[in-house]
């Protein structure tokens, strides 16, 4: 008899306890699997998106107010100032998108300026060695339109990435954006780039650790804004990342970081 057949012999329940567990090992584990996935889903598609445009809602103590999708002057920031964010995966290509749309936009307006904080959204299709896929975007947006003192379109990211060649951007050396290398990759059409206002910079880096992955933090638990993306033309500028916000630490530290650069910026 083996030390095992008298441990059984010793104890039967213990027996009878292996062998229930090895008739419904697929039931114990396969039903939490199934119940995460399911939340998982839940949250990603239904909870998570209702939080964010509650968020949005909160808005109107700052002065906004609900904008339909159709608006012109949105319509025409989404297209204009939308920044890039196609970037390439070393596994996947891109081959197809749509277009940004509107789920919720609130916005404020003066004589000059027009402000927007929108959720957006699109599909993105990627092909890969393996197979096809399409992957849906959905991100917070920020577009304000005025006239800016640029004369080219100028391309800021918080994190170093591979631009899809589509774009045909060209990322300007780390020497013309030295107070802004620590923290941001710029591109512009041809790799050059005119001299930029000191107060914009100075905005910038103000908000590095927002908007930032390469910025240094005090406090990891400070609110962050996963790959943010802006793009500034003489025409206005937006923003964007690749995440919806549902929190309102977040919220508070978006609006002071699209404040700050926004008062940096004279009107022209």
């Amino acid at each position: 008899m083996t030390p095992l057949d008298r441990i059984f012999e010793k104890f039967p329940a213990a027996k009878d306890l292996l062998f229930w567990l090895d008739d419904n090992l697929v039931f114990i584990f396969g039903v939490p699997f199934v119940l995460f996935i399911l939340f998982v889903f839940f949250w990603a598609s239904i909870s998570a998106p209702r939080k964010a445009k509650r968020i949005l809602r909160s808005l109107e103590k700052e002065g906004y107010s609900p904008v339909p999708s159709g608006n012109p002057r949105l319509e025409n920031a989404l297209k204009r100032l939308t920044p890039n964010m196609l970037h390439t995966y070393e596994l996947s290509t891109v081959t197809e998108t749509s277009p940004w749309r509107i789920e919720i936009a609130y916005g404020k307006h003066d004589e000059k300026t027009s402000k927007f904080f929108a959720l957006i959204n699109r599909s993105v299709h990627r092909t890969t060695r393996a197979n096809a896929k399409v992957e849906y975007q959905f991100t917070i947006a920020f577009f304000e339109t005025r006239a800016l003192p640029f004369r080219q379109e100028v391309h800021v990211a918080g994190d170093r990435y591979s631009l899809d060649p589509n774009y045909e951007l060209r990322e300007v050396d780390k020497k013309d954006i030295e107070l802004l290398s620590s923290c941001f990759v710029l591109h512009t059409r041809d790799g050059k780039l005119d001299a930029l206002l000191p107060s914009f910079q100075e905005a910038l880096m103000k908000s590095s650790s927002f908007l930032s992955i390469r910025a240094e933090r005090e406090n990891r638990n400070d609110p962050f804004l996963h790959n943010a993306r802006m793009r500034f033309t003489s025409k206005g500028w937006g923003l964007i990342s690749n995440e919806f916000i549902y929190d309102k630490k977040k919220m508070a530290a978006l609006l002071r970081a699209v404040n700050s650069i926004s008062e940096s910026l004279p009107c022209t």
